[in-house]
């Protein structure tokens, strides 16, 4: 492990201890101590930051973002695309995959998205032909009372809804 690796490592097992004190002493956590540096980037208009994966199916994703989802195509070429929400606060890209880009093993990450009206959405999104992996559940967390689903992209990206309820 990297001196850099450590010093990371350093900060989040400290992180955890402060949580794992605050959990034994049965208080909620009511202050994080501060970070040991401030948030340095001021981003640009156009864009501000992105999730980017690599694909086996190219096609499929740009039109499961495109005309699925309703997401707005920032930039597509025949090898890269980057898609945004309207109001440009969350922006996605993937790549055609190829001898030097692999595409990803989809189930390392996956998308959540806390929203509203979740059983109005999930109809109308059955209704564009997206076939649910979790049907609407309620669920707790945390003494907060949440319904959650989800589906998978064509490449398998899971994507999972929230609202609080």
């Amino acid at each position: 492990m990297n001196t850099f690796h450590q010093i990371c490592n350093q900060f989040g097992k400290s992180r955890l201890e402060f949580l794992s004190k605050a959990t034994q002493s049965g208080k909620a956590i009511e202050k994080w101590p501060s970070p040991s540096h401030y948030f340095p980037f001021h981003f640009g208009r156009f864009w501000q930051m992105t999730i980017e994966y690599k694909v086996n199916d190219f096609e499929s994703e740009v039109g499961f973002f495109s005309d699925i989802l309703g997401f707005r195509i920032i930039t597509l070429s025949v090898n890269y695309a980057m898609f945004s929400v309207p109001d440009n606060t969350f922006q996605i890209s993937f790549l055609r995959q190829s001898s030097t880009h692999s595409a990803l093993e989809m189930k390392s990450f996956k998308i959540e998205i806390l929203i509203e009206r979740i059983l109005e959405l999930t109809e109308e999104l059955k209704s564009r032909g997206i076939a649910f992996n979790q049907n609407p559940t309620k669920v707790g967390i945390d003494n907060h009372s949440f319904i959650n689903c989800g589906f998978s992209t064509p490449n398998g990206l899971d994507i999972c809804l929230w609202e609080q309820v």
